[in-house]
């Protein structure tokens, strides 16, 4: 029983994870979208609603994937962007001096996005 209840909240967390891990969607949206979802699953938790999941021992868990969640994003995440303003700057000065045309720039600049 023990095995489901943590099975239960990896499944949750992997499926908010998949969730706010769409390009589309702001950080602070993903965030919350991510912290409403937990704070369902404690709700309804507590209500007895969720009889498989234990909070009383089970909480250290959400903290422990909220912080491999947090320090995957950075490694795992977008580029930064740095990196991608500077390659832009490189495209544009390309074009400024003549060596690519606008096409070409724009294809490119698409492609590093």
């Amino acid at each position: 029983m023990e095995f489901l209840s943590v099975l239960f909240i990896i499944l949750v967390l992997t499926l908010l994870f998949l969730i706010t891990s769409l390009k589309i969607i702001s950080w602070g949206l993903k965030v919350g979208i991510f912290f409403v979802g937990v704070g369902l699953l404690i709700w309804l938790g507590n209500l007895n609603l969720l009889p498989i999941v234990n909070w009383d021992r089970d909480w250290p868990w959400i903290l422990v994937f909220l912080g491999l969640w947090i320090i995957s994003k950075p490694i795992f995440g977008r580029r930064p962007k740095r990196a991608l303003r500077k390659k832009i700057e490189n495209v544009i000065k390309d074009l400024e001096a003549g060596k690519i045309t606008p096409e070409e720039a724009e294809k490119k600049i698409k492609s590093l996005k």
